[in-house]
């Protein structure tokens, strides 16, 4: 796994504890049983497991992670300056410290300046999640737009690109003629901007369990299959 990855990582989240991280990353990582963590029980069979996951799997990976409550841009700042990371991602916008401006469009305007800067002062990739507006609730079967990111508009403004995710409901996957097999969810996204000007191709993220299946999407939503 580690050999698939060409920088270091940090991955900065307000959502969970460090605790809570591992709780998510070992299940996965030794195929040991979630409820066995958040139970403590474990077989000996179970402590090898995690024991061989850790030395062969986690320990080699080019990626760090810290858990807090509110992330402001020096914390991004300081994180960065102890791992060298070359890719960030921040989890997420609406949970970050923002500064004393008037309105909040200002103040998510204002922190996304400051994260432009730091990344192109540092010369790194910052990739930070952000909530949709909750309009979006009453027409579930409309694709979001640019327009819909929460907050501000300088979310787009700063931003080199936009990638829009949203989970489309059964109406429009029929539409679509998309059938989606039972227990399994599928993620919809597209490149809503690109200020390099490459062509990016859109995509559906099959969730399968622990699995994610990625399948391209042609101009009309359609599945590109060669």
């Amino acid at each position: 796994i580690a050999e698939q990855f060409k920088h270091e990582c940090l991955y900065l989240t307000t959502e969970m504890t460090h605790e809570q991280i591992v709780t998510r990353v070992l299940p996965i990582a030794s195929e040991v049983p979630a409820w066995k963590f958040r139970r403590r029980k474990f077989e000996e069979a179970d402590y090898a497991k995690i024991s061989q996951a850790c030395a062969e799997r986690l320990s080699s990976l080019p990626v760090s992670v810290f858990g807090k409550t509110t992330l402001a841009i020096s914390d991004i700042r300081n994180a960065l300056a102890k791992t060298r990371a070359r890719v960030i991602f921040v989890d997420y916008l609406q949970r970050c410290v923002f500064s004393q401006a008037d309105t909040r469009a200002y103040q998510v305007m204002d922190f996304m300046k400051d994260l432009k800067t730091l990344a192109q002062e540092t010369r790194t990739n910052i990739f930070i999640g952000c909530q949709l507006n909750r309009c979006l609730d009453n027409d579930p079967d409309r694709e979001p737009e640019n327009s819909d990111l929460k907050d501000s508009g300088g979310i787009e403004a700063e931003s080199d690109q936009v990638i829009l995710l949203w989970k489309p409901t059964p109406k429009r996957l029929l539409k679509d003629g998309i059938e989606v097999p039972h227990g399994q969810y599928l993620i919809r996204s597209k490149v809503s901007k690109n200020r390099h000007g490459l062509a990016w191709r859109n995509a559906d993220f099959l969730l399968n369990g622990q699995l994610v299946d990625i399948v391209e999407r042609d101009a009309h939503g359609k599945p590109d299959v060669p």
